[in-house]
């Protein structure tokens, strides 16, 4: 699915070609996400890696995998590592 959308509230937000790809085997959805969010401090430029995202079905939350954001200056990527919170590593771009 790709959504190219704006939300407006409190705090409006944009998607670009906002992506979610996934396939489904054994109970467990495997997501690429990738696409640009915008809000009014800036960007970041979300992209997958080689690790995808797990959500089990049923689910109680993201699993493990990884996802990459890059903004101006600085990337960031999250380590979904289970039922433990993401941790994430920032370093510059």
């Amino acid at each position: 699915m790709t959504l190219n959308s704006t939300v407006s509230g409190a705090r409006s937000f944009r998607l670009d070609n906002f992506r979610v790809d996934s396939d489904l085997a054994t109970g467990i959805e495997h997501l690429f996400i990738s696409g640009r969010l915008t809000l009014a401090d800036g960007f970041v430029d979300i992209a997958p890696t080689a690790n995808r995202i797990d959500l089990p079905m049923p689910s109680s939350g993201l699993q493990s995998g990884t996802v990459q954001m890059t903004g101006a200056t600085t990337i960031a990527t999250v380590f979904f590592n289970g039922n433990l919170a993401p941790s994430i590593s920032i370093a510059p771009r």
